[in-house]
């Protein structure tokens, strides 16, 4: 549900500025917010009043505000993306090489962090990516989690005394009770 704000026109808060007098009371910020019904309430006043010199032309909204992104959709596919993709299979993405990938390939200057946040809306980490052979996919994940069970960081505590995961929780890693059994014959 969309919330809709009144749009007050520089003469109209150039009249109620106009009314505030400090240390007076009833002619107040809170007072004005208050008898001029103003949304934003005493907030907005201040915000008026920081910028407002006295006079209307002061109170005028400026352009901007927005940021349009200097790399187009298919740029961003073509020169992040797909360099990120080809590189992270190697080493860990750096992404002032990215940077200098795109300069050289777009002949546009672009900053490191919007190369980052870039990199980061695209869904890449400066991390490499760990790719899992089908072969050991289901069993790399049991040995993991038998691992991440014993391990005393990830054991629940309860009054004092640490309990073992529960059977629910075994189950919801993937751990059966036949795939449990099998892990812990091999690893004894």
């Amino acid at each position: 549900m969309a919330t809709f704000y009144r749009r007050y026109t520089p003469q109209q808060i150039q009249s109620i500025l106009e009314e505030y007098e400090p240390r007076v009371r009833g002619k107040g910020i809170r007072a004005l917010a208050k008898k001029h019904k103003v949304q934003g309430g005493h907030n907005l006043i201040k915000y008026w009043l920081s910028k407002w010199d006295g006079t209307v032309e002061s109170l005028e909204t400026l352009s901007g505000g927005d940021r349009r992104s200097i790399l187009t959709n298919r740029e961003k596919n073509k020169y992040v993306d797909r360099y990120i993709t080809r590189r992270s299979k190697k080493d860990a993405v750096q992404y002032p090489e990215v940077k200098v990938h795109i300069e050289n390939k777009t002949g546009k200057n672009i900053s490191l962090p919007t190369v980052q946040r870039i990199g980061h809306e695209l869904g890449h980490t400066s991390k490499k990516v760990k790719r899992v052979l089908k072969s050991e996919g289901m069993s790399s994940l049991c040995v993991f989690s038998y691992d991440l069970l014993r391990d005393k960081r990830f054991q629940r505590k309860r009054g004092g005394v640490s309990k073992k995961v529960s059977k629910d929780r075994q189950k919801s890693l993937g751990l059966h009770r036949r795939n449990w059994n099998a892990l812990r014959t091999s690893k004894t």
